[in-house]
């Protein structure tokens, strides 16, 4: 009977570790932080080296309640490392690599010409490389490793690495980019086409983050592109400034088009109503509108109805303004007699009246 009664005893008592729970108050934290969590609300405790796992890297965390093991997957997942439950204690190692190779081969477009430049990397490590004139690139790595393979205009490749070390690699154009539909001054043409400055936000871009301007839809998303508030005062028109000023004197603006029509100002268009923008940076881009081009020209494209169920949506955002410092200044009677005190000691300092109607608040 007591036996059984044993048996049945460590058969309820719960795993150490794995059976424990943990939830996160704060969706994004690094991994100490994690770790100093887990360590709160458990047994468990953490032994680590500090040359094998940046603690300080910040990972996101799903607000519900979950296993220490599938916590510890979430943190620990692609940083080449292995851990174990011991005695309440998380041991986390290096992960074992297989042996190290030198793998080599050569990249090409679907035409089998090679691709000068493209970026040879491998996934969860510093090593990387970049292809010659001919194609043709090495780099060291272990086997299991994933090899990734990027160009401009074309899909990513990825590939795990195993014995072979002569990888020929062909790249396939992304056609959704290379197909999408750019406005610049003639016209409406493909991105594939373009071979001039021209950057591009699209309704994505302005829809990702609360904007209140038009002009801060292009802020941090168009290279060569500056918005900057030219003084503190609320509400002030935010600046645009593409590939820095040209002028001292003159207006440095650039020209706004928006459907076709010029404009010199966009403060009133509102940002739920702009389907794209175009930022065409160099002369050949803006020829068409002549000296007005000279600091650039933004392109304009509202929203249109098109065919299909009528849809409603609805945006909606409030700010405040206010000094976030006030400077204590003197009133009329402090100022008359720091003026008469001034006076007393220089004879540059005009005495100031006694007029109680010329010096008001």
């Amino acid at each position: 009977m007591w036996k059984l009664l044993a048996v049945m005893a460590l058969v309820l008592l719960p795993a150490t570790g794995f059976s424990q729970t943990v939830r996160f108050s704060d969706r994004n934290l690094t991994l100490q932080q994690a770790f100093q969590e887990i360590e709160r609300q458990t047994e468990l405790t953490f032994a680590y080296n500090a040359g094998v796992l940046d603690v300080t890297s910040v990972v996101s965390l799903p607000s519900r309640e979950m296993d220490v093991k599938d916590a510890l997957d979430i943190l620990l997942e692609g940083r080449n490392v292995d851990y174990e439950i011991t005695n309440g204690q998380v041991i986390i190692t290096k992960r074992e690599t297989g042996p190290v190779h030198v793998y080599s081969g050569t990249v090409t477009d679907e035409a089998d010409a090679p691709i000068y430049g493209a970026v040879v990397m491998i996934r969860g490590s510093g090593a990387h490389a970049m292809t010659d004139s001919e194609g043709k690139f090495s780099i060291e790595s272990s086997e299991g490793s994933v090899m990734e393979v990027s160009f401009l205009g074309y899909l990513t490749y990825e590939l795990t690495l195993g014995k072979s070390v002569n990888l020929p690699v062909s790249l396939r154009p992304d056609n959704e980019i290379l197909n999408e539909s750019v406005v610049v001054g003639y016209g409406t043409i493909q991105r594939r086409d373009i071979t001039t400055a021209v950057s591009v936000v699209s309704t994505e871009d302005i829809d990702s983050r609360p904007i209140v301007s038009a002009a801060s839809a292009l802020q941090g998303r168009a290279a060569g592109v500056q918005v900057i508030q030219p003084s503190g005062m609320p509400g002030t028109s935010l600046s645009i400034r593409v590939r820095g000023a040209t002028s001292v004197q003159a207006s440095n603006e650039p020209l706004y088009v928006v459907d076709g029509v010029p404009m010199d100002d966009i403060s009133n268009l509102s940002p739920g109503d702009i389907e794209s923008m175009q930022v065409l940076k160099d002369a050949s881009s803006s020829a068409i509108y002549g000296a007005r081009a000279a600091n650039g020209v933004v392109i304009i494209t509202t929203k249109r109805g098109h065919s299909g169920k009528p849809t409603v949506s609805f945006n909606a955002y409030a700010g405040v303004s206010f000094l976030g410092k006030k400077i204590e200044a003197l009133n009329t009677e402090q100022y008359k007699e720091l003026m008469k005190e001034l006076a007393e000691v220089t004879s540059t300092v005009p005495t100031i009246p006694d007029d109680e109607h010329r010096y008001t608040d």
